[in-house]
């Protein structure tokens, strides 16, 4: 039964789970979502799994780099490179509002491998290397080899009868020094891809408002005593795009951290994984869970142990 608010005749509808809230998101037109917007800016953030390489014509003749997982409270002073940064709070007055959202400078070109699309550079460079390397300018015709790169290599899996006329839609588009990488994208979408196909939908759970319920969950259903904000830097959301015998998921993994302010630092991540079928009509799971932990050296015990029972160890299921 629907309550009523005492200030108005309206009624108060009743929250939503998580994935009645992500179906409804996801099944939102794709010009009504900031696919276009984000797609550039989380690129070099995308991990696709079980594909194939895509072969495209590059304009961007940077070296290839391996990249290895980040972890560690640490690891911190290494970590600061300039990447894309999204900054997501809390829902205020029920609605959700974004405190920054720009683009900074992302690290070199991703690398291929015919299974994985790795798309952080190594954090274990030696100095030397480091050195020899020259800085690299990221500029919208570098980041537009990296999206045909993913959109290519999606597209083979999910629509390979289309793959050619899609690889030729692409190589057509014009991207210059000053281009905005939004309109491009959104003419790729318009069309190249067609906003409602295969490869389209997948994109759909790649951007900023797919998880917002999933960090509307984390801050409202963990009982933990202490704020956290999410990370900044490469390690701090990474997305994987993961194609199985009848299935497609597409996984979102966000870091938490203790505020700046705390002296014992602590931090966690999680994941929001949904899964789809193989022609992308229809959302069928998601599931929502922290799956690891950390602690600074100087954590008491009594904090360490109220973290713990508070995110069950790193193991949680949220929901």
């Amino acid at each position: 039964m629907l309550s009523r608010n005492r200030k108005s005749s309206a009624p108060i509808l009743p929250i939503r789970s998580m994935e009645t809230e992500l179906k409804h998101i996801w099944s939102k037109p794709i010009e009504d979502q900031p696919v276009y917007k984000d797609l550039p800016r989380l690129v070099r953030r995308i991990t696709v799994l079980g594909a194939e390489e895509p072969k495209t014509t590059s304009t961007d003749s940077t070296s290839e780099t391996q990249s290895t997982p980040v972890d560690g409270l640490d690891e911190e002073k290494k970590l600061e490179r300039r990447t894309s940064n999204f900054r997501l709070s809390v829902p205020l007055g029920g609605e959700w509002r974004e405190e920054v959202d720009k683009l900074e400078e992302i690290p070199p070109s991703p690398v291929i491998s015919p299974r994985i699309l790795h798309v952080l550079p190594s954090s274990s460079t030696s100095n030397t290397q480091q050195q020899q390397q020259t800085p690299v300018q990221v500029t919208p015709i570098t980041l537009y080899d990296d999206i045909k790169r993913v959109i290519l290599t999606v597209a083979k899996k999910l629509e390979p009868e289309r793959y050619e006329s899609i690889r030729e839609g692409l190589e057509k588009q014009k991207v210059a020094e000053r281009s905005v990488l939004e309109m491009v994208v959104a003419d790729v979408f318009r069309e190249v891809l067609g906003r409602e196909s295969k490869v389209a939908k997948v994109f759909k759970a790649v951007h900023q408002n797919i998880i917002f319920a999933a960090c509307y969950q984390v801050k409202t259903l963990i009982p933990l005593k202490w704020m956290t904000k999410d990370v900044r830097g490469p390690e701090g959301w990474l997305i994987s795009i993961q194609f199985s015998p009848g299935a497609v998921s597409v996984s979102h993994r966000r870091r938490e951290e203790s505020l700046a302010t705390e002296v014992e630092k602590f931090w966690f991540e999680w994941e929001l994984h949904m899964t789809f079928d193989a022609n992308m009509d229809e959302m069928q799971a998601s599931v929502l869970k922290v799956t690891q932990l950390g602690f600074g050296d100087n954590v008491s015990q009594l904090k360490k142990e109220s973290i713990k029972k508070a995110l069950c160890s790193g193991r949680m299921i949220v929901a």
